[in-house]
């Protein structure tokens, strides 16, 4: 089983959000790495996604989305999600979705945090 996935222009929309979040809540998921490009992801995809990053069986480290329509609500989102202790992500990719210092303040604010795997952030 892989533990990358490469979805890149794939048509994805808010709903594939929920579809994602199963994936890596499953109990048989490896997946540590995933990189979301051009797709329309949005706010409330974000939202259905983070219930997965949040789940005990989730083994991600590696979550880049790049292009997908994110806002500050993606952000917020993303931050609680991460501010779960279950949670293993260290490298968060946000790059060409218009996001400013202001918008990603509550991840940056978590990298600072101890108990937060969250080291590297970009957007």
């Amino acid at each position: 089983m892989s533990t990358e996935a490469k979805l890149d222009n794939c048509k994805l929309t808010m709903r594939s959000g929920s579809h994602l979040a199963s994936a890596l809540s499953s109990d048989s998921s490896r997946l540590t790495h995933i990189k979301v490009y051009s797709n329309d992801l949005g706010d409330a995809g974000v939202e259905l996604l983070c219930s997965g990053l949040q789940h005990q069986n989730c083994r991600l480290e590696d979550l880049m989305m790049l292009g997908c329509n994110l806002t500050s609500g993606s952000v917020s989102h993303l931050a609680s999600a991460l501010s779960s202790h279950s949670s293993r992500l260290r490298s968060l990719n946000l790059r060409w979705n218009g996001l400013t210092a202001s918008d990603v303040e509550p991840l940056t604010a978590l990298q600072r945090d101890p108990n937060c795997s969250l080291r590297f952030l970009e957007f």
